[in-house]
Formats: C-alpha cells, structure tokens, sequence
C-alpha cells in the first residue's frame, strides 16, 4: 500500500490462468490477453490448438512445443513445431524441428540461428543485384555514351564467380549475433526483399556504375595511362605519316594505340572488382557504420576477399589475351585503389 492509507495498484505484466479459465473465456477475450498471457495451467490439447489458432489470426507468428500423440493437432497448425526428442514418433512427424538434447532452452538457439540464416540470405541477396544492378546499367548506358561493354566474356565469368559462389562461401559464416533476438518478428505476410534491402541495392548499383562510367569517360585518367613504350611509338608513327599513304598510318596508329587502351581497360576491370569487393563489407554490416564490425567471428570472409583480391592481381599479371588484361604499373594500382 502507498503512503496516507492509499491503495497502490499492483501491475501484472504477465498473465497466468488455468485450463478452465481459459474455456470460459470468448476468442475475442483471448485475443485481447495474448500479449499478457505467460502459463496456462493444466492445459489440453484442445486449448493448445485453440491458442495456436487465435494467434495465428491475430496474425502473430505461432511456436509450439509438445512430445505427445495429442499435442500432434497443435504442432502440425503452429508455424513452427518443437517437438521432444523423447517423444512420441506422432510428435517427431508432426513437428517442423526435434530437440534432441530434449532442453527448452535449445528452441532459443534454434531461433537465433534461424534468424541468422534469414539475414544471412538477405545480405546475398543485396549484393549480388547491386552487382548485377550496376552492370546491367554499364552494358544499357554504353551505347549511348560512346562505349560497349568493357568487360570480355571471361572477365564476366570471373564478375559472376565473385557475386555468387564466393559472395555465398563469405556470407555464410556469419556469426549468430545476440543482437538479432532483440530484432521484433518479422511479419507472416513480409517479403525476403523488403524496401529497405530495395533501396540499398538501388542506390549501390547505381553509384557503382556512376563511378564506372565516369571513369571510362574521363580523357584526364586515360593519360595516366600512357607508357612510355606508347609515347614513342606515337612519335615514330607521327615523323613517318608523310613518307606512309594515310591506310597504312592509319593502321599503324591503332596498332600503338591498343596497348594504352588495353592498359585501361584493365584498370577498369580491377575497379569494377574492388568496387564489388569494398561494397560486400558494407552489405555486410547493414546500417551501422563500422564496416568491421564483428569481422573477427567470420574469417572466412577475410579469407575470401583476400582471395579475389589475389586472383585479380594475378590475373592481370599474366593472363594476358585470354582475359584480355595487361599488367599493370605500381603507381596504376595505386590509382586504382586510391579510387
């Protein structure tokens, strides 16, 4: 009691009933005392299936656990069945998962894995299309700009090695982090690609490609890119255009002007690939800042940006007119990475 003889009103965030008093109540009252509804006591399978049905209609995403041939009704209409790993076969069928250790708490874990899993594939899902967002509007806008398509056939190949089966092996050791329980539900009728996830591979996919497209349009960049084995053989075709007709100069010229051009397009290959790479950090950490955050529970996510990173390098190296590539010079890497 409060003070002057008051009398103090006792909260109850929490509801326990009976079996009984469960029955006496009308589906509209049981709707409206779910969200304090802790322990029934005593309960039958019929109140089990009745439970699951009036929160299912409150559109409520429904658990259920039960080891019993009568609790089969509840664990086969709940969304998701724990049954027992004691018991009975009934149960197990019914059920969508078994504990098998038999420990209530084990449905906590099974939920936090669960919804892991569930961001695991949305974090896929927004790279990969802003990967395939950002080419799709390089190969449309090419032709309007000036430029085809700058990437080869096995350029591509090696494009699409990195947003799907190395993007899976890196996103799939996410850590289960606690913070995901704190995450409310998600809605039963919610979509695997929400808005939020929409907008983020829309404003990636077209930045990228922004940035792609500024740079194979910027005539500044392309003259850092001149060797000096390019700038000769520019002045020897210039001193011999008098003595040459104009189609044998004309050749000569595309001739000494390929390996600068090659030399570019190589640069823009790499970006394209570190720009792919950088962006997979930020999907990674979703809306928070720090783009390391956690890393050090996923190594296998270090290991596989490590590795296309090596590759790329080395692919430049000598892959030579399989891939189309030229190596490139130091203060090249440089500016592409600095990019």
């Amino acid at each position: 009691s409060s003070g002057g003889g008051g009398r103090k009103k006792q909260l109850r965030p929490f509801m326990c009933i009976t079996s009984q008093e469960l029955a006496e109540l009308t589906d509209e009252e049981v709707i409206g005392i779910l969200p304090l509804l802790a322990v029934v006591s005593r309960a039958r399978p019929s109140d089990k299936s009745r439970l699951v049905r009036l929160s299912q209609s409150a559109d409520r995403i429904v658990a259920m656990t039960g080891d019993g041939v009568n609790d089969a009704a509840a664990l086969r209409r709940a969304d998701v069945g724990f049954a027992m790993g004691n018991g009975t076969a009934m149960a197990k069928e019914a059920a969508d998962i078994v504990l098998l250790d038999d420990n209530i708490r084990s449905i906590t874990q099974a939920v936090l894995y669960g919804r892991t899993i569930f961001n695991t594939i949305r974090k896929f899902i927004v790279f990969q299309s802003t990967v395939n967002l950002s080419s799709s509007l390089i190969v449309f806008l090419g032709p309007f700009l000036g430029f085809s398509f700058p990437l080869s056939l096995v350029q591509l190949l090696w494009v699409n090695l990195v947003m799907d089966t190395l993007a899976a092996l890196a996103y799939g050791g996410e850590p289960a982090l606690v913070e995901y329980m704190h995450v409310p539900p998600i809605p039963r009728k919610a979509k695997i690609v929400s808005r939020a996830m929409c907008f983020q591979f829309c404003c990636g996919g077209i930045y990228i490609a922004l940035l792609s497209i500024l740079f194979l349009l910027s005539p500044l960049l392309r003259l850092l890119f001149v060797r000096e084995v390019d700038i000769s053989a520019t002045l020897h075709n210039n001193s011999s255009i008098a003595a040459t007709p104009s189609s044998s100069s004309s050749s000569s010229n595309t001739a000494d002007v390929a390996p600068n051009e090659l030399a570019y397009m190589t640069a823009f290959f790499s970006l394209f690939i570190f720009f792919s790479t950088f962006f997979s950090f930020s999907v990674r950490v979703g809306e928070k800042i720090n783009i390391f955050s956690h890393l050090s529970y996923n190594r296998a996510f270090l290991v596989v940006q490590l590795i296309i990173v090596l590759v790329q390098i080395g692919m430049t190296a000598v892959g030579g007119e399989l891939v189309r590539v030229r190596p490139l010079l130091l203060h090249e890497w440089l500016l592409v990475v600095a990019i």
